[in-house]
C-alpha cells in the first residue's frame, strides 16, 4: 500500500507490488521528483523508503500512533487509510519516524534478538526457582542470579537421582541462556562499529562477561543515543513550502 500526497491527493493502493511497478504507477501521476509519498511504519521495515529515495521520490515513513484520527470513525479499509494519509501528508499533520540505514537496522535486529534471549533466560530461571523451593532449598546470602548465587546453585546435590537430573538439566538451561545473552550483548557492542573504535571509546573491551547490569545499561544508552534511535521528525505540508 502506497499513499501519495501530491497536488490532487491522488491515491493508488494494491497488495501486490513489484519495485518496477511501483515506479511505473508513480510516473503516471507525474515526475518522480515532484511527488511526495508516505507509508506507515510497520513490520515491512524501511526497504521501500530507501528504494524510493534512491529513485528520487520524496518518501517518508510515518508513525502510525500519531496519525490524526477523527472521533467515531470505526470503518477501516486500505483505500480509506490511503486517502487519509494522503490528505494529512499534504496538510503537514503527519509525524515521520527516523529511517535508519541498513547497518543500523541490522543492529536493531540484533538488539531484538538479544531481547528475545533475555526473555528466554527469564523463562529458564523460573522452573529452577520453583523446583528448589519445593525441595526447601532457599538461598539466603544475597540476591539471586549473582555470581555467589550461581556458585551456590552448582553446589546443590540430591540423593534422589531423578531430582539430581532435574537440577542438573535446569541449571544447564539457565547457564546456556545466560551465556547467550552475554554473547549477544558483547556482539552488539563490537559490531556496532566496523573499526572497533566506537566500542573501544565506550570501554566495551574492558568489560568482562560478568559485568554488572548498571555498567552495561549505561553503555547501551550511549549507543542508542549515538545511533539516533526513536527519533521522530515533523513533516511540512505543501502550503508550508510555498
Amino acid at each position: 500500500e502506497i499513499n501519495i500526497g501530491d497536488w490532487s491527493s491522488d491515491v493508488c493502493s494494491s497488495d501486490l507490488w513489484s519495485e518496477a511497478r511501483v515506479l511505473a504507477e508513480l510516473r503516471k501521476l507525474g515526475p518522480l521528483d515532484c511527488l511526495r509519498v508516505c507509508y506507515e511504519a510497520g513490520p515491512t521495515g524501511y526497504g521501500l523508503q530507501r528504494f524510493l529515495a534512491a529513485a528520487g521520490v520524496d518518501c517518508v515513513v510515518v508513525a502510525p500512533s500519531l496519525v490524526p484520527r477523527a472521533a467515531g470513525q470505526r470503518v477501516k479499509t486500505d483505500r480509506r487509510d490511503a486517502r487519509k494519509l494522503a490528505h494529512f501528508l499534504r496538510s503537514g499533520d503527519l509525524t515521520a519516524v527516523w529511517v535508519p540505514d541498513e547497518k543500523t537496522e541490522a543492529l536493531r535486529d540484533l538488539e531484538r534478538l538479544r531481547d528475545d534471549a533475555k526473555n528466554a533466560e527469564r523463562v529458564a530461571r523460573h522452573p529452577l526457582e520453583k523446583f528448589l523451593l519445593r525441595n526447601e532449598r532457599v538461598f539466603r546470602d544475597g540476591r539471586h542470579w549473582t555470581k555467589k548465587h550461581m556458585e551456590w546453585l552448582r553446589k546443590q546435590k540430591f540423593d534422589d537421582r531423578v531430582k539430581q537430573c532435574v537440577m542438573d538439566d535446569s541449571l544447564k538451561a539457565v547457564e546456556d541462556a545466560t551465556e547467550r545473552v552475554k554473547r549477544l550483548t558483547r556482539d552488539g557492542f563490537i559490531l556496532g562499529d566496523a573499526d572497533l573504535c566506537f566500542a573501544q571509546g565506550l570501554g566495551v573491551e574492558s568489560l568482562p562477561l560478568g559485568s554488572p547490569p548498571q555498567a552495561i545499561a549505561g553503555i547501551v544508552r550511549d549507543i542508542l543515543s549515538r545511533l539516533g534511535m526513536n527519533r521522530r521528525l515533523p513533516i511540512s505540508g505543501r502550503h508550508d513550502q510555498q
